[in-house]
């Protein structure tokens, strides 16, 4: 018996990891699907896209066919503005679990802006077309309730509240710490996200970290902050090998597709990851997949020096 594999590629989007779900008709054939994914980023200038179509295997066993059966020879290009970016085609490393390679299609030189709006186009090589608009969100500014120092005066958690122009967008938030660690004489940059909250399960402490939603707020507890802290210097007694540089807060934004997108998951995985199958939300002319967009903007956030040299670490910046 034939089963019909939906081979339904994403990729990481901002701080995100994504994994694909198969969706069976043991029953149906069905006809070709080809498969377009594409989410632009705004904090770098290399962007990239997918095609592939669905697929067929002879067992119950999906991940047997280890066959790229993404599409190669494709034209694919980017209309924004009065300009035009072409992609080119080259293989990627599927996951970090595996040696097997893809063909996807990049452009290295294509930084994308704020309240744009940009238009794919992919030609295959039998002539079919595939088409699709995103518009980049606008940027998000904070309010002036926001806490502003870490650790605020006289509170157990940090809050920080912002407003965007359009309220019916999804926005997902994070801080994160930068730090220095002196091994062997050379200190190596590191950056640790800190959990929404730490919540006891089957006694021990698990990190919980926020989900894409319309919230315009992010509240985290400093029991969060103190155990992030200390996670990172677990098994050292010298605490001096540790710098603390900055606290970041990290604001992503996603325009009106992938909010869809989220809007249409009944469960969402921890942080910026998601789940993809072929039932979920498609916004391709003449296909499936998602052509999407998101900013992220980011936000230093003061801290204490004595909060700082509590740990035993040392404060590369000052709260002033």
């Amino acid at each position: 018996m034939k089963k019909l594999i939906k081979y339904f590629s994403l990729f990481t989007l901002l701080l995100f990891n994504i994994s694909c779900e198969d969706d069976l008709n043991p029953f149906v054939k069905g006809d070709d699907v080809f498969i377009l994914n594409c989410v632009l980023k705004n904090d770098r200038s290399n962007q990239t896209a997918f095609l592939s179509k669905n697929y067929f295997v002879d067992n119950f066993s999906p991940k047997s066919d280890t066959n790229d059966h993404s599409l190669k020879d494709a034209y694919i290009r980017i209309f924004y503005d009065d300009s035009v970016k072409i992609f080119s085609d080259t293989l990627l490393q599927k996951n970090e679990n595996s040696n097997q390679k893809v063909t996807s299609y990049f452009n290295n030189n294509f930084l994308t802006k704020p309240d744009t709006e940009y238009e794919i186009e992919a030609i295959l090589n039998d002539g079919r077309r595939l088409k699709a608009v995103t518009k980049t969100p606008k940027k998000v500014s904070f309010l002036f309730s926001s806490d502003d120092l870490i650790p605020p005066v006289n509170k157990n958690d940090v809050a920080v509240y912002w407003e965007s122009a359009d309220d019916q967008l999804y926005s997902a938030a994070r801080f994160l710490f930068v730090y220095f660690k002196n091994e062997n004489g050379k200190q190596v940059r590191y950056e640790k996200e800190v959990p929404r909250a730490y919540v006891l399960e089957n006694s021990r402490y698990v990190p919980y970290f926020p989900e894409p939603s319309y919230a315009k707020t992010i509240r985290v507890e400093m029991d969060a902050f103190n155990r992030a802290l200390n996670e990172i210097s677990e098994g050292d007694p010298d605490k001096s090998n540790y710098t603390i540089l900055a606290f970041i807060l990290e604001i992503l934004v996603y325009d009106k597709n992938l909010t869809a997108y989220y809007a249409s998951k009944t469960e969402l995985g921890e942080g910026f990851s998601i789940t993809v199958n072929e039932s979920d939300y498609s916004n391709i002319t003449g296909g499936k997949g998602i052509f999407g967009s998101f900013i992220k903007q980011r936000f230093a956030i003061k801290f204490s020096i004595d909060y700082i040299q509590s740990f035993g670490y040392i404060a590369g910046l000052t709260e002033n």
